[in-house]
């Protein structure tokens, strides 16, 4: 299982590949990527690698050379998921949702109803799936 902890330097290379449509060059994240040097891109890339998070999906030929294409081997949903799971287990809590789902919309009182079409939805869907059964 990968380990879920990323640093700010991590997430912000992942986010850059989270908002692409398609795998992505080193030279593409070093582009999109805002705090973190160029070359520090080449290191975490490799290390983001090394731990799961990312993959090799491609190479192509850039100018002379060969390029690795990257691609997340999660989504940002799966992460955030993952992450949530991790931290209360290794709490040895269980996660009370209803808190956690109200924290979310005080603190992001702008997207409210987005959130509370997203949980209605969902809960429609677990009940269709209960009743299917």
């Amino acid at each position: 299982m990968i380990r879920m902890d990323l640093n700010s330097k991590e997430y912000e290379i992942m986010k850059v590949m989270w908002n692409s449509d398609r795998p992505m060059l080193v030279s593409e994240i070093v582009a999109k990527t805002k705090n973190v040097s160029d070359g520090s891109v080449h290191k975490i890339i490799n290390k983001l690698e090394e731990r799961g998070f990312i993959e090799v999906v491609g190479r192509v030929r850039v100018v002379k050379s060969p390029g690795r294409l990257y691609a997340p081997t999660l989504s940002l949903t799966e992460y955030m998921a993952n992450l949530t799971k991790e931290v209360y287990r290794f709490n040895n809590r269980v996660i009370d949702l209803k808190e956690l789902l109200n924290y979310i919309v005080k603190k992001d009182k702008n997207r409210n109803s987005e959130y509370m079409k997203a949980v209605e939805e969902f809960l429609d869907e677990a009940q269709n799936d209960k009743r299917g059964e």
